[in-house]
Parts: C-alpha cells; sequence; structure tokens
C-alpha cells in the first residue's frame, strides 16, 4: 500500500455527537483507512490505519504512515459529559485537548489505540488508552 495513499474511509465520521458547541463541531477525524482496491482486505477492521492526509500536511509528517511524528502533538477526544457524581450524561458530549504520547497496533484499525496524556480538571494529568475512533484535530 502507498504512503500517500488517501483514507477513504472514516468511522467516526459516522458517529453523531451531540452536544457539542460550535467550535469542537469544526474537529475532524485524525484517522482513517483506505478502500478495498486498495488494500485488497475486506474487513475495514482489520485494514491499516491512515493518518488523514490535511493532517499529514498540518504537522509536516513524511506520509500519512508517520504515527511517530505525532508524538507530543496535541489533539482532541470525545467524550461524555459527566454530571455532577461523575457519571457520564448519555448522548452529551463534550472534546477534550490531549498529548498524543504513541499509537498502538497500526496495521489493524479496529485494535488501535493512543496512549496520551489528559488533564483531570484541578488535578494532575494521567496517561490513558484511547480507541482511535474518538481521536480528532483542528485543520
Amino acid at each position: 500500500m502507498s504512503n500517500n495513499t488517501t483514507p477513504a474511509y472514516f468511522p467516526a465520521n459516522q458517529i453523531v455527537y451531540s452536544g457539542l458547541t460550535e467550535e469542537e463541531q469544526k474537529l475532524v477525524v485524525m484517522c482513517g483507512v483506505s478502500d478495498f482496491e486498495t488494500s485488497r482486505i475486506f474487513c475495514i477492521g482489520a485494514r491499516p490505519v491512515l493518518i488523514d492526509l490535511e493532517a499529514v500536511s498540518k504537522y509536516n509528517l513524511k506520509d500519512n504512515r508517520d504515527f511517530g511524528g505525532l508524538t507530543g502533538t496535541e489533539a482532541y477526544i470525545i467524550r461524555r459529559k459527566r454530571n455532577d457524581n461523575g457519571e457520564p450524561i448519555t448522548d452529551d458530549y463534550t472534546a477534550h485537548k490531549i498529548t498524543i504520547l504513541r499509537f498502538n497496533y497500526t496495521f489493524r484499525f479496529d485494535i488501535c489505540y493512543i496512549e496520551c496524556s489528559t488533564n483531570v480538571e484541578n488535578g494532575p494529568s494521567k496517561t490513558e488508552n484511547i480507541n482511535l475512533c474518538r481521536l480528532f484535530y483542528y485543520p
């Protein structure tokens, strides 16, 4: 597969995140997969992860498989808002700024995740493993 292949399918684009602010709605999915004709892999989840070409340009990456080039980069994850008791609220989302530490299992979209540093409100940052479908950036 060519490293200049444009990701053809972004599974996270199929998800509607209600409750996002007007500014948060400008976030773009960072990673996707190529189409069947390019990858020759039937299952979308089994295809290798590709970085969006606009993100490649924005972050001055070598190509759309340069995951190491994103280490230390700020990005955003979408997660559910929480009530006063810390319980997640159904169908109400917000974007959280993170720092990418590392991509894992980029050879397969369905098991790929990122290690990232998240900021806890009024507390220290912590390291979390986040599903790739929740990774976004501002174009």
